[in-house]
Parts: C-alpha cells; structure tokens; sequence
C-alpha cells in the first residue's frame, strides 16, 4: 500500500492523538513542495511485523514514536525534538537528527542511515553500520551497541558516553571525530 502526499500538505497528529499504521506499506511524496508530518502525539507502528517506510523529508516528532512490532524506517528525516520518545519492542532506522534529550529505545543505526544534531539518547541504541555525524551523549545507565560488519563512520561527529558501549563484531570504527568519555 502505498500513501502519497504532495504540494505541501501537512498532516498534524496533536498531543493526545493516535496516528496507527497497522500495515506494511510507504508513505512519501512525488510532486511540488515536500510534505511535513507533526507528531505532538503517538505515531504507532503496530499489526503486520514488516516494514512500514515513511519517505517523506520531515517527520518532527516531539511526542513518541512507538514501534510495536517490525520496524518503521524513516528513510529520509526523523527530527526527535526535546522530549520525544521512542518507545516499543520493534526498531526505528533511518536518518535522525537529535535536538535536546531523547527517551530512545531501539532505535538503530544501520548502513545507509545518518545520526545528526545535539542531543543525549537514553535507553538502547544499536550501531551496525552508517554514519555518526551529531554531537551525541549516552545517558547514565544507557547503552550503545556497535555491532555487525559492516563500517561505522564518525564524520565531524561527537560521541560523548556516560552509560555503557559495547563494541562488538568485526566492523570497522572510522573516526573523523572525537569520542569522550
């Protein structure tokens, strides 16, 4: 299935309000101005246990992000806006810009994909590949788990880590950047 939306248009989901994706399917958009999705609510992804894609290039949530089951991939922006959530058993990959203090959990960073802004990630968080590109702190009691083969990039990023980092696997870490602790 697939949902598309163009010229501009605006879909708001307000604090207090559910947006339920219960399919596998796309969101994106094709013609004029690019779309904006405002979540100030739940945006869930529940039902089938695949992958819902939302391919449009602005998704500010500053409410949660919940991925029951599968996985919801932002293929191009997820803004986590101070306050936001991400919530849920499944996983959250994509391109992900941090602004402020996030409550994260699963959110995944995998080949493909870029972290960017400032903020601090709580909760778990799992590297298999991409690029680090913000200036990202691991809470107290957090974790960052780098893992898999494939190479992981620090681009002028900033990994600053107050929880714990496990390192694993035989991917390469490539730094352009510095890591404190």
């Amino acid at each position: 299935m697939l949902f598309r939306s163009d010229y501009g248009s605006v879909i708001e989901n307000g604090a207090g309000g559910l947006f339920d994706v219960q399919t596998d399917a796309t969101m994106y958009y094709n013609n004029g101005n690019p779309p904006t999705f405002n979540n100030a609510g739940i945006f869930r992804k529940s039902g089938d246990s695949g992958t819902v894609s939302i391919a449009i290039p602005v998704f500010n949530n500053t409410g949660t992000v919940e991925v029951d089951n599968g996985t919801a991939n932002f293929n191009t922006s997820l803004r986590l806006q101070p306050g936001s959530q991400v919530t849920g058993a499944g996983r959250v990959i994509g391109s992900i810009t941090l602004n402020g203090n996030v409550a994260s959990g699963n959110i995944d960073l995998t080949t493909g994909t870029t972290l960017t802004g400032i903020g601090t990630l709580s909760g778990t968080i799992n590297w298999t590949g991409g690029t680090l590109a913000g200036d990202v702190t691991i809470a107290p009691g957090a974790v960052l788990l780098l893992s898999g083969a494939a190479e992981h990039l620090m681009s002028a990023g900033v990994l600053r880590n107050h929880g714990t980092v496990v390192w694993s696997g035989n991917g390469n870490q490539i730094g352009r950047a510095s890591c404190r602790e």
